[in-house]
């Protein structure tokens, strides 16, 4: 079953990926978004600007006047999937995330923005236009890590990132634990509708393994006192499928596809689930993350809020 809907979703996300990439190559050089200020937006061609009013020919009515002090912002419309029946739906302003991993899209330089997940919160912030920084932890601040991505355009509609994770377990068992995560990302579409391909390794180190005394007793019943290491250190791969398809002007479909294995274990992780953004600067999403092991599988809720600061 979890096969069939992993398959299905590629298909269904790779389509829209495509159906995206050649609405990107149409020519919107000369299309604009006017945002005003009373939060209308119109989207068409300036025709004339006198300095005091803008002669606009909209998509959804035509030829219109509008005060130049009326108007917030005037842009470029970057791609035609921006646009749905008419309406701008925009760039999703956190479209670098899933669920959990990221992806290869590229950041802009001074963007900052907050993560609060029901496990904890992350903080973001793109020193660059390619680079970004970041700290991610729990509510009860272990383990807490450090994080960093590079991220390029590659090709059209192709973008590629790299990054780490590394981290330690703080107060927990006294700074017993440190690990890390090096990954790379590749990332086909747009904002508004991409699939990404992911691979990593992660490893962990302990740094003072537990001795256990085992009592064990021989055919005579004389008891026999055995010594065991239990080192947690190791190391594991880790791949991932996700991609995301724009639903409307607020709605999102999002869904990521996780694949773990260690030398003695296997987990697969699907975790589909909605992001809406009620404005440019605040997002909500949920889903429900499925566990898939050997020998069991549970459900786990997932739910995520992101603040833009800046």
């Amino acid at each position: 079953m979890k096969k069939t809907v992993s398959t299905l979703f590629l298909i269904v996300m790779i389509s829209l990926a495509e159906l995206s990439a050649q609405n990107v190559g149409k020519d919107s050089s000369k299309t604009k978004v006017i945002s005003l200020k009373n939060g209308t937006e119109y989207i068409g061609e300036i025709l004339s600007d006198d300095g005091r009013e803008v002669l606009i020919n909209t998509i959804s009515i035509g030829k219109i006047y509008i005060t130049k002090s009326d108007i917030r912002e005037i842009k470029m419309l970057e791609s035609q999937s921006d646009v749905k029946e008419g309406v701008y739906v925009g760039e999703d302003v956190f479209s670098t995330r899933y669920f959990i991993s990221t992806n290869g899209f590229t950041v802009k330089k001074k963007d900052t923005y907050i993560m609060l997940n029901l496990t904890g919160p992350e903080f973001q912030k793109a020193v660059s236009d390619h680079f970004s920084l970041g700290i991610m932890t729990t509510w009860g601040f272990a383990p807490f890590a450090a994080t960093g991505k590079y991220s390029t355009p590659i090709g059209k509609n192709t973008y590629w990132g790299a990054g780490f994770i590394a981290g330690t377990s703080t107060w927990i068992e006294r700074f017993r634990f440190a690990g890390g995560l090096a990954f790379s990302s590749l990332t086909y579409g747009n904002r508004n509708y991409n699939v990404s391909v992911s691979g990593g390794y992660g490893f962990l180190v302990d740094f003072n393994p537990k001795v256990v005394v085992e009592m064990y007793y021989d055919g005579n019943g004389a008891p026999i006192e055995r010594k065991r290491t239990i080192d947690r250190t190791g190391s594991a791969f880790l791949a991932s499928f996700a991609g995301a398809a724009r639903l409307g002007k607020k709605a999102s479909f999002v869904l990521e596809n996780f694949y773990y294995r260690s030398s003695n274990s296997q987990v697969y992780i699907m975790i589909p689930g909605f992001r809406f953004s009620s404005n440019p600067n605040r997002a909500f999403q949920f889903g429900v993350a499925g566990i898939f092991s050997k020998d069991t599988s549970f459900p786990i809720p997932m739910a995520s809020w992101f603040f833009k600061l800046n």
